[in-house]
């Protein structure tokens, strides 16, 4: 069964390990080298994902851990972004899912709770590539 919990520090190794993953498949599809180049996740993976959690202890973002039968098969990042008038979006910076688990909804148990944290922090709306 799956389910989506908020991620905290004790998880940074299976947050890095999962972001090893995406880099690693994002990386062989085509434009992959490009993405990483304008859209990935910078290095080092363990600072940035540090500051990520840091960021989401104060409202300003979110990491969020998928599980399957509580084992971490997936993760997702969004943080928010003020617009000119004043309003907020919520920006996507990562989601993915491990290769094996993607047939059971997890991916889209993580952008629900993506969607449901921005809701929640008044974002008026979601970017992500």
């Amino acid at each position: 069964m799956e389910a989506v919990r908020l991620a905290t520090d004790a998880d940074l190794d299976e947050l890095v390990r999962l972001a090893e993953l995406a880099r690693l498949e994002l990386g062989e599809e085509r434009g992959g080298p490009m993405w990483q180049l304008l859209h990935g996740r910078p290095d080092p993976l363990p600072s940035t994902l540090t500051a990520d959690l840091a960021e989401a202890g104060s409202d300003a973002g979110v990491v969020l851990v998928g599980t399957v039968a509580g084992a971490p098969a997936g993760y997702a990042a969004a943080h928010r972004e003020h617009l000119a008038d004043g309003t907020s979006i919520a920006v996507v910076s990562d989601v993915y899912v491990e290769a094996g688990f993607r047939d059971v909804g997890l991916g889209g148990a993580l952008l629900d709770a993506l969607i449901d944290w921005a809701r929640a922090h008044g974002c008026r709306g979601i970017d992500a590539l």
